[in-house]
């Protein structure tokens, strides 16, 4: 089943949109990136799907952990995210559909 990815997410009260970023990796080094200032959250477009989909659920336990103060390790959120991402897949068959994301 696939679950479109929405362009803006909520966490508590705090919007964040959502934007793929060709230049992320060339740029920052990384493949996804949480920018709390402008409340976005930019992930890599050069990722296979399912590396787009840790990136993302990495990216939003960033902003979990700091909107509820939890102090998570990023070697820790990176298992997280690949557990949570394995367990959507895996046992719920969701995939998620990136094609109404837009590109920085």
């Amino acid at each position: 089943m696939e679950v479109k990815i929405p362009s803006e997410i909520r966490i508590a009260t705090h919007p964040y949109d959502i934007v793929l970023n060709p230049h992320l990796h060339s740029e920052e080094s990384r493949l996804g990136v949480c920018n709390h200032r402008a409340q976005r959250i930019e992930i890599e477009t050069d990722q296979c799907s399912s590396d787009l989909t840790v990136s993302l659920i990495h990216e939003i336990i960033h902003v979990i952990g700091r909107t509820y103060n939890c102090d998570v390790s990023d070697p820790d959120v990176d298992r997280i995210a690949q557990g949570m991402a394995e367990f959507l897949f895996n046992n719920l068959g969701i995939e998620f559909d990136w094609q109404d994301i837009k590109t920085l």
